[in-house]
């Protein structure tokens, strides 16, 4: 048992040769998602609407939000962002302003995840009262402006014209959808009509995060290239191929970042009353337990799958980051020792974190102390949340106790693998 938990330290951006995985291979399984997502919603669009089994499938169907679907989108997009990230990394020491670019694109492919988890744009004309689609413009001008910039560079640099085609296509496909959305609230749809439209839009959808998925690969050169290769530099190694570098590179900025913007959309989030559309709340705690789940996954990867530990604390990790999207607040659970129910949500995702830190614990002596002390984080979160979800079920404690809960589970296992 020892020898399958590995016992000893991990290292995210050391990923040995056995560990590197083959893109293609990665790519063919994600597509295959994709296109049986969009089967799904095709078929339940159209078999669904009368009832029957299709109609079951609500979680898989990519035209509806907070569920399955919405967080396999959004968090694809993370991780065409996480690989943009390793470009900026790559190239910082050597070309600044391609370094640059490479920022700029993972920055706003972080902002769209929010978007698709969250349903931002669906929502602007709250926000700016200009009417309808006028209230979009200043975004999209905000995001074409900085893509602008981005390709400007791209385009520039040797050997970045083909990059810089694929980002165009991805985002030119994701552009697509703006005329889809006008044709859907122009006129009604029906039968296989409205199915069909469904899946056209939400295929253009996915086609420009695959687009920009396979730009921005290359660039992770520690997952999906050679082995890493270190060079000297004032007294300390450099490693030349990335992975996932924002796990580790950016880990006090987004603990940071999932606490304060965690607690402030769970307020955005407990004032909605559209309760059709996206979460805001929910996406800083998917992306924190996704980053988590990667940590925890790497580890694995780089033990080549001997390593239950890392195994076992990526699925938990995952499943929370899935839960946190796909189960509504509202929906309860009735416990035999309490008197009243509890939110299914927050009692499943308290679970897996438990479990994901637990598992760090199996990690060896050095590793304990910030395992139990991570426990006690997880158990001092739930004792305030009890309090303020006491009061509301649906209240900000109930949206923002997810984020806190995956801010203790990614600090964990981004501090054990960096």
């Amino acid at each position: 048992m020892a020898y399958l938990l590995c016992q000893e330290p991990c290292y995210v951006a050391r990923v040995t040769p056995e560990s590197v995985l083959s893109s293609s291979r990665w790519l063919r399984w994600i597509i295959l998602v994709d296109v049986a997502l969009l089967l799904v919603t095709l078929f339940r669009l159209e078999l669904g609407a009368a009832g029957g089994p299709f109609a079951s499938l609500r979680q898989f169907s990519l035209s509806g939000e907070h569920n399955l679907a919405s967080w396999w989108s959004g968090t694809l997009i993370v991780l065409a962002a996480l690989h943009a990230f390793d470009g900026y990394v790559l190239h910082r020491s050597t070309n600044p302003r391609l370094a640059r670019a490479w920022a700029i694109l993972a920055a706003v492919l972080l902002a769209l995840s929010a978007d698709e988890v969250g349903s931002f744009h669906e929502r602007a004309d709250s926000l700016l009262h200009a009417g309808g689609w006028i209230s979009l413009v200043p975004f999209a001008l905000l995001v074409l402006g900085l893509v602008g910039h981005a390709l400007s560079i791209l385009w520039s640099v040797p050997g970045g014209r083909s990059t810089a085609i694929l980002v165009t296509l991805g985002f030119a496909s994701l552009a697509m959808v703006v005329p889809q959305e006008f044709l859907e609230h122009e006129r009604e749809w029906r039968g296989w009509g409205k199915a069909v439209r469904g899946m056209v839009e939400e295929g253009f959808e996915l086609a420009g995060f695959m687009f920009l998925m396979v730009a921005a690969m290359p660039n992770s050169r520690g997952i999906f290239g050679r082995p890493a290769e270190t060079v000297q530099t004032a007294g300390a190694a450099r490693v030349l191929a990335p992975a996932f570098e924002a796990i580790c590179a950016l880990r006090k900025w987004l603990v940071l970042g999932g606490i304060l913007i965690g607690i402030g959309f769970a307020f955005v989030t407990s004032t909605l009353t559209d309760t059709g559309r996206g979460r805001p709340s929910d996406w800083p705690p998917a992306v924190l337990f996704a980053l988590g789940a990667l940590a925890a996954g790497l580890d694995f990867i780089r033990h080549g799958g001997r390593c239950l530990r890392g195994l076992l604390a990526a699925v938990l990790a995952l499943f929370a980051s899935v839960a946190v999207v796909a189960l509504s607040p509202r929906h309860g659970l009735q416990l035999p020792f309490l008197i009243r129910p509890v939110s299914m949500r927050i009692t499943l995702v308290l679970i897996a974190a438990f479990g994901a830190v637990a598992a760090l614990a199996a990690a060896g002596r050095p590793h304990r102390p910030r395992a139990f002390a991570s426990v006690s984080a997880l158990a001092a979160i739930l004792l305030l949340g009890a309090a303020g979800l006491a009061c509301s079920s649906t209240g900000p404690a109930s949206h923002a106790i997810p984020a806190l809960l995956a801010v203790v589970v990614y600090d964990a296992w981004a501090r054990a693998a960096c």
